[in-house]
């Protein structure tokens, strides 16, 4: 027995310094571990020789690819092992096989065979598979979409090159077979709504919400103290100065009483400060009792526990690693962020936790890029879930009579008026214009701007990248230039991390949406030191520095979602170069999208541009609502 085990931490610390790549290294061996585990655990006996074809299996697998390529692979590989309690096989761990289990979907598949120059093994995968996997490649945040949405999507993955020097999928496959008549094969249509449809793994994964959550809704309330809880908030209120207002005390007795509950509010409605109450008066009634709160990004989830604060029986993932993650029955789960999630996540959710589910978010902020529908989203305005629903409506982030709150007030209201501003002149609290008309300007202003306020944030819709170097170049006319293959770099350049660092063995996790600075660079050695100090400093190698990291004068709504600052420069110019997914109307969410944009500033927000015409467009739009198939009968 003390052999195997010497075994196992012999092969373990061999992965665990075989790759130049800290992280990959640790992702490997970590799998090499997780295997071992499910061997040790199912029906397989864990011998010598397996733990050495396991061990060959690491060696090998993860050579030549990239860190996201390697993660994705491995994330398939443990989302496939995870509820699989049958006699273990290392075949079923080929690429071929792991395709479409957890983040490693054909794109990533596809690039996984280009790197180990394996391309022509795509063949082996039956043709309808490469299209049902086509399918879940699409990015649309509607479920339901017109058949012919979907093949023109399909026929865009089929037919473009997806990475630079890779053939297109249909020249690698050079099949007979039609794309379209598989496809149709493969949809079907909604039961009420004409002309649009859904793949049948996704209706499969609806079907199975719906079931949940009406047998998670029929079970009976939580039975606590009413009077105890009363005390308890009496007492959170003088020790953290914050009085609640009534929705946030419902909010809790809701959360203490549902097993599954949501609390939805616009931005600075106060939901955070009400799992704040929550977590503290949790505390004082189940001392023992451990509770996680997740969210969708690795971002959300620091913001949760710098807010919330670490404590024991506390502890905070995001939604992926809670996936892959054992809990301790009767643990309660805070998810932060619901808006971002879809089915399959609360279909996780539900699975994993016997006790109550709490799901907080704002179904008015930025649609998600990648869900199975959006489940937040759709449940709350279901009949068979009104009881279960809190609404916050006061605005308390922003200061009461605030210009950034009546601009939202305005904003989400229905009468079909323009929004005028006042032109910015330096005030340091309200909303106003500054009209910019190229880029140049916006430099200018953006330096201005950020030496009045240093901890401000630039934020725009998409495309910051341009944005980003004309300001850089503005900002850095005298210092010296480092070069990395055609992207110049300087010392004291605002950067964010573009991809998570995650060192379990060390304990470093930093989110992919960390902001920081290059204090200095050191021959091919980058130093970065982070706004916030949870974050630990690194010394990052050049090579890594340009691929996992970005300027950051300006960034997109969607990396900044989740966060807030006193001061908010929100760059939204009459242009489809820069706000084109704010001006197409066919475009679902636009609202959605600069309304979390708008909502990010607590005292000052200034509006650049060539004039408001994009944000009246958008005033007057109407809130993304999703096409689902939940609209089920209340239970008996």
């Amino acid at each position: 027995m003390n052999f195997k085990y010497t075994l196992l931490k012999r092969k373990h610390d061999e992965l665990h310094h075989m790759y130049d790549d800290r992280e990959i290294s640790d992702m490997v061996s970590s799998l090499f571990t997780f295997i071992c585990n499910k061997i040790e655990k199912g029906t397989s006996d864990l011998t010598e020789q397996i733990i050495e074809d396991v061990f060959i299996f690491c060696n090998t697998s993860f050579n030549k690819i990239n860190k996201i390529t390697c993660q994705t692979y491995i994330d398939g590989i443990k989302d496939k092992l995870w509820d699989d309690d049958n006699a273990f096989l290392l075949s079923k761990l080929s690429a071929n096989e792991v395709v479409g289990f957890g983040d490693f979907n054909l794109k990533s598949y596809i690039y996984y065979m280009f790197k180990t120059k394996r391309l022509s093994e795509l063949k082996k995968l039956p043709f309808i598979k490469v299209v049902d996997l086509a399918i879940d490649c699409i990015e649309s945040p509607e479920l339901y979409n017109p058949y012919h949405v979907y093949k023109r999507l399909v026929h865009d993955i089929f037919e473009k090159s997806l990475f630079t020097g890779c053939p297109s999928l249909n020249k690698i496959l050079n099949s007979s077979e039609s794309i379209d008549s598989n496809l149709k094969s493969l949809l079907i249509s909604h039961d009420t709504i004409n002309n649009v449809c859904i793949s049948k793994k996704n209706r499969e994964i609806e079907n199975t919400l719906k079931v949940n959550v009406l047998r998670r809704l029929s079970q009976p309330d939580n039975v606590y103290n009413h009077d105890d809880v009363c005390k308890h908030i009496t007492t959170y209120e003088s020790s953290s100065k914050i009085t609640l207002n009534k929705e946030q005390i419902d909010g809790i007795h809701v959360a203490l009483a549902k097993s599954l509950s949501f609390i939805t509010g616009s931005a600075g409605t106060g939901k955070t400060t009400l799992f704040d109450g929550f977590s503290y008066i949790f505390k004082q009634l189940y001392p023992l009792t451990k509770i996680i709160y997740t969210a969708i990004s690795g971002k959300a989830v620091m913001v949760l526990k710098k807010y919330i604060g670490d404590s024991k029986n506390r502890y905070f993932m995001t939604l992926a690693k809670l996936s892959k993650t054992i809990i301790e029955p009767g643990s309660y789960v805070i998810c932060d962020e619901a808006s971002m999630i879809g089915y399959t996540h609360l279909n996780m959710l539900i699975k994993k936790f016997s006790q109550n589910i709490i799901l907080v978010g704002d179904i008015k902020q930025a649609l998600p890029i990648k869900s199975v529908g959006q489940a937040f989203t759709s449940l709350i305005d279901k009949p068979y879930c009104v009881n279960n629903v809190i609404r916050l409506t006061r605005i308390l982030r922003q200061k009461e009579g605030s210009g950034v709150l009546n601009l939202i007030h305005e904003y989400t209201s229905k009468k079909k008026e323009h929004i005028t501003l006042e032109p910015y002149t330096n005030q340091t609290e309200g909303v106003y214009f500054k009209e910019v008309e190229d880029d140049t300007e916006l430099a200018t202003f953006y330096i201005e701007f950020n030496k009045t306020f240093p901890n401000m944030i630039g934020v725009q819709s998409q495309k910051v990248d341009d944005i980003n170097i004309n300001i850089q170049f503005v900002v850095n006319k005298k210092k010296k230039a480092h070069k990395i293959y055609n992207k110049k770099f300087y010392v004291g350049d605002k950067v964010m991390r573009i991809q998570n660092l995650i060192i379990e063995t060390d304990n470093i996790y930093t989110p992919n949406g960390a902001s920081g600075r290059i204090t200095y660079i050191d021959g091919s050695v980058y130093h970065i030191e982070y706004d916030d100090p949870m974050f630990k400093s690194e010394e990052v190698l050049k090579e890594v520095f340009i691929n996992e990291f970005k300027l950051n004068y300006i960034q997109t709504i969607h990396k900044n979602q989740g966060s807030s600052a006193e001061q908010v420069l929100l760059h939204v110019p009459n242009n489809a170069a820069y706000s084109y997914n704010l001006m197409n109307y066919r475009i679902p969410g636009r609202k959605n999208l600069l309304y979390t944009g708008l909502s990010r500033a607590k005292s000052l927000l200034v509006i650049v541009g060539d004039s408001l015409n994009v944000l009246n467009i958008n005033k007057n739009a109407d809130f993304f609502v999703p096409i689902d198939n939940l609209d089920i009968a209340e239970p008996s």
